[in-house]
């Protein structure tokens, strides 16, 4: 044998030899003490623990949690439904965040504000921007099975042109016509380039098979308001009411499986409540999982250790609008004292606890592009000193008004809700120092609606929602001035007329903002409302629950656009 090979063999033995055998073993823990083999069997224990311990490590550093089917979302708001139907659901935030899960648009904004496709698959602008191409996404369902196809949308467009139907959104389909092209395909025709276009096709759509037996005169009391079927990532499971008062106290929703995108949340239950301090009381107790509040006053009394809070921007804002049709209403110097005497600090500080951006003008800033307008501060000797001069000119039963004769006595109007009538008993007492009568009016939202379409009211707190990419066109033109139209004020200035006519044409972003500055000036100065705040948007959400990415939504019930992506589960991947 290889010398070398032999030396190596020996050694290799010798290393084998002075390893213990097994009586060898046996012996040394007979001759180890008590305390000994205490120690031993403890330290063999702790390097078993430390192996099992390692491989969890390891196993958990390379899988990572993903998304699990399941989960039970509940959300507490103040209202309930009474149109759950996108052609009808403009005034009602209840009626808008159903139909925002129940029913899909043909694109739609998601969480950072921006448009995305929902029910189309793609489109393109023709025709030098006077045409609007849509195709559609091939496997898309309603509820109930039936394929979604052109003829749908169609449908939901004629009927919101139709005004028998009374459709809210009726001025924003006027001058446009709709072809089918194939199954899959629409064109949309405007007779005037509108650049605001896109922001149209963000409505519901509804299904033609389930809605055109449906007369205009039944429209509004049909089942198939509280008994939706959509498109959306959810759909209706059942509706709970308080027996013999038809009250609705929940709502039940569940998971579309025939949605196009996957979902993670199995289910969501919608819970009513009469006022904002018992929606706190149900958010304290634990029985829901989401809420937003109106009433700042409140979020002191929320768990932060449980909800985890969401501010959103959004591009809406509460004013005060004066009905120009009314006569005392008409003279400026009124108007502008009771600007001058309105402090809106007082009204952001007192109502809304900070949570609100302080604006002076219809577009606020809060949106991209545009700077705060400046406008002169509260100052109330400058709003008393225009109040006497109104006096001298205002006829109230045919007489004019004298110094020392009975006030001038207005009302203010404004929704039942306790964050609107805080603010209203401020201004009453900001507006009573110039030695007005104010009286406040509220109303459940519903009749406000009524109010606004016959503009039954002197002066209205009320809010406004614009669109991340504005068009102030149907609250301001003066064509717009009768309902459908919005211009609440009656508004009519031929110049700003021009100005919106000319903005919404124009493709480039920068001519348009400063087509828009110039018509915040001039509305500004005319003081047909007095622009007061835009508030923040406080979304209380469980923290069991993720994916919820919400920095901008174009509405409140936006928030919703990507709930198919909100999860309550996890699992190891």
């Amino acid at each position: 044998m290889d010398p070398v090979k032999s030396f190596f063999l020996k050694q290799q033995t010798k290393k084998l030899q002075a390893l213990p055998n097994r009586y060898q073993w046996k012996q040394f823990f007979k001759s180890c003490s008590k305390k000994e083999k205490i120690i031993l069997k403890f330290f063999v224990f702790s390097i078993f623990v430390s192996l099992i311990l390692l491989l969890g490590c390891k196993t958990t550093i390379s899988s990572k949690k993903i998304p699990q089917i399941g989960g039970t979302y509940k959300e507490g708001v103040v209202g309930e439904p009474h149109y759950i139907n996108p052609v009808l659901a403009n005034y009602n935030p209840v009626d808008q965040d159903l139909c925002k899960l129940i029913y899909s648009s043909l694109l739609k904004y998601n969480g950072q504000g921006k448009l995305v496709n929902d029910l189309a698959d793609s489109y393109k602008i023709i025709d030098d921007g006077k045409a609007y191409q849509v195709v559609l996404k091939k496997n898309i369902y309603w509820q109930d099975g039936q394929k979604i196809t052109a003829d749908d949308v169609i449908f939901t467009v004629k009927t919101i042109q139709n005004s028998a139907y009374r459709s809210p959104l009726y001025f924003n389909w006027q001058g446009v016509t709709i072809e089918k092209k194939n199954n899959q395909t629409i064109i949309f025709k405007l007779k005037n380039k509108y650049v605001h276009f896109l922001n149209n096709l963000t409505i519901g759509i509804i299904p033609e098979h389930i809605w055109h037996n449906i007369s205009p005169n039944e429209f509004l009391i049909s089942q198939f308001n509280l008994q939706p079927v959509g498109s959306g990532p959810f759909k209706l499971a059942s509706v709970n009411t308080n027996g013999s008062k038809g009250k609705i106290l929940s709502i039940n929703l569940i998971a579309n499986q025939k949605y196009y995108q996957p979902i993670y949340l199995k289910k969501i239950i919608f819970y009513f409540y009469q006022d904002e301090s018992s929606l706190v009381s149900a958010a304290k107790n634990k029985q829901i999982d989401a809420f937003s509040l109106n009433n700042f006053s409140q979020i002191k009394q929320i768990d932060t250790n449980k909800y985890k809070l969401t501010k959103i921007v959004i591009p809406y804002y509460f004013g005060a609008f004066f009905n120009q049709r009314d006569k005392i209403l008409q003279n400026k110097n009124l108007r502008l004292a009771i600007k001058y005497a309105t402090d809106k600090k007082e009204i952001v500080n007192q109502v809304l606890m900070g949570h609100a951006t302080i604006i002076n003008s219809p577009i606020p800033p809060i949106i991209d592009g545009y700077q705060p307008l400046n406008s002169s501060s509260t100052d109330i000797e400058k709003a008393k000193s225009l109040f006497l001069k109104a006096k001298k000119t205002i006829i109230i039963k045919g007489q004019k008004t004298k110094e020392n004769q009975a006030p001038i006595e207005i009302t203010l109007t404004t929704v039942n809700q306790s964050n609107l009538l805080n603010v209203a008993k401020i201004i009453k007492s900001q507006w009573e120092k110039l030695g007005l009568k104010v009286n406040i009016k509220s109303y459940p939202i519903q009749d406000i609606e009524d109010i606004i379409k016959k503009r039954n009211f002197q002066i209205l707190l009320f809010g406004e929602a614009l669109t991340l990419n504005p068009d102030p066109f149907s609250f301001w033109d003066s064509s717009q001035a009768d309902f459908p139209g919005n211009n609440i004020s009656g508004y009519d200035n031929s110049k700003v007329d021009k100005i919106l006519r000319e903005a919404r044409t124009k493709t480039d972003l920068a001519s348009r903002i400063k087509e828009y500055q110039e018509f915040r000036t001039i509305v500004a100065q005319d003081t047909p409302a007095i622009f007061l705040y835009s508030p923040d948007y406080l979304y209380w959400v469980s923290k069991k629950f993720h994916g919820i990415n919400i920095k901008k939504c174009n509405s409140v019930s936006d928030r919703f656009s990507q709930i198919n992506q909100w999860y309550e589960y996890t699992k190891l991947k």
